[in-house]
């Protein structure tokens, strides 16, 4: 089963993707902001990241970084 994590500052937008994927029987994860999807990243490896790109003090490319440098 595919690992994913949804990460988006818009609460509707993350609790709409997160339901769907759910509703498709995919394992998700959630965060409402960059700071807590890199503590997800720190303890998981993830299949798929949705991110939003533009978010404050940790953007989606900072998310894209750390993920890269873990799961290459």
């Amino acid at each position: 089963m595919s690992k994913i994590l949804v990460v988006d500052d818009e609460s509707l937008m993350k609790d709409f993707l997160t339901e769907s994927l759910l509703a498709q029987k995919y394992d998700v994860d959630s965060a409402s902001n960059g700071t807590r999807a890199l503590e997800f990243i720190n303890k998981e490896n993830y299949d798929l990241i949705l991110t939003d790109y533009k978010m404050p003090k940790v953007s989606g490319m900072d998310i894209f970084k750390k993920a890269g440098e873990k799961m290459p």
